[in-house]
């Protein structure tokens, strides 16, 4: 665990070889720093734990990461600075999706096929192979109308979808699931039906709340969660 005050001057951290998790709000909204070396052996960082670091340009992120938690690293320059279309990082998270653009025009590519809807321009997409975990890489996008989640997707994390605008489909016929995190689709106004999949197990507090949610088939598998997905 790191905790490190938010009127901090420091520039630079590393985090001791120790440390195997990076707690929540960790580095939140510490303003000087900018760069942060996190060693092999990490294999967690906590819901907003770099949030507004406004900073922050140069983070590494280990292999051995296994779960980023809500907006951990939004709001800071090295997420601002991720160009990837498909940013994957540590055990298959995805932690952002950037659309390509040419002459600010959205483009065809492998994955993603831009479409209208509503008089608003987005992209149709299939996420590739590799990806376990969906990790706030839609939140707040305004690109996204439809999503297939590919094969190896088995989590949806807290918040990776919220605030998607113009979000209206999400398939997971394709994926094994078994998590859905909290305020995973919050306020997707768009959303109007989901199948969820067999393989759900757990769901978390508030996953669609918000949503634009209308019917919704729930599998026979969902364990715990249930009502409170949709409250």
């Amino acid at each position: 665990v790191v905790l490190m005050p938010e009127k901090s001057t420091v520039k630079e951290y590393t985090v001791p070889a120790f440390v195997k998790s990076i707690c929540g709000y960790a580095f939140s909204k510490c303003l000087s720093l900018e760069t942060v070396n996190i060693p092999a052996g990490v294999t967690e960082i906590g819901d907003y734990a770099f949030f507004s670091a406004v900073s922050l340009a140069k983070i590494g992120l280990p292999s051995t990461l296994k779960n980023i938690g809500t907006l951990a690293l939004y709001n800071t320059k090295f997420y601002s600075s991720i160009t990837d279309e498909f940013a994957v990082v540590g055990d298959g998270l995805l932690i952002k999706y950037t659309p390509k653009r040419e002459g600010g025009a959205l483009v065809k590519t492998e994955h993603a096929t831009p479409v209208s809807s509503g008089g608003f321009n987005g992209v149709s997409l299939t996420l590739p192979d590799g990806i376990r975990s969906v990790s706030g890489a839609f939140a707040y996008c305004l690109d996204v109308f439809s999503v297939k989640l590919s094969s190896d997707v088995t989590e949806i994390a807290s918040a990776a979808f919220a605030n998607a605008t113009y979000l209206e489909e999400v398939d997971f016929s394709g994926a094994s699931v078994s998590y859905i995190g909290d305020m995973a689709f919050y306020s997707t106004a768009m959303l109007k039906s989901v199948a969820l999949p067999e393989s759900l197990k757990s769901g978390g507090k508030g996953g669609f709340h918000s949503s634009g949610i209308e019917s919704v088939v729930i599998p026979s598998s969902l364990e715990t969660g249930g009502e409170d997905m949709f409250a």
